[in-house]
């Protein structure tokens, strides 16, 4: 997968939010150079999921993302979610 349609996606996750949190979040996600980048911003955008909406929400969009880091990053980080 293209690492800015995985940008695009986790960003889309964001379900539009424009609180300056997501704004933040929009901004450090469209700065990562690298899909290990990427994956290391999952806990960022899970804490502002789950402050929005909830923890399952968050935890279900999270999980949603891990087959776009397939090929990109090791398959035991893939499967410590």
């Amino acid at each position: 997968m293209d690492l800015a349609l995985i940008k695009q996606l986790m960003v889309d996750s964001l379900d539009g939010g424009d609180d300056m949190s997501a704004e933040r979040l929009r901004y450090t996600l469209a700065r990562a150079q690298s899909a290990t980048d990427l994956w290391m911003l999952r806990s960022d955008l899970y804490q502002h999921l789950s402050n929005r909406h909830s923890q399952s929400v968050a935890a279900q969009r999270i999980n949603s993302l891990r087959h776009c880091f397939s090929g990109w990053v090791s398959a035991s980080q893939l499967n410590r979610v």
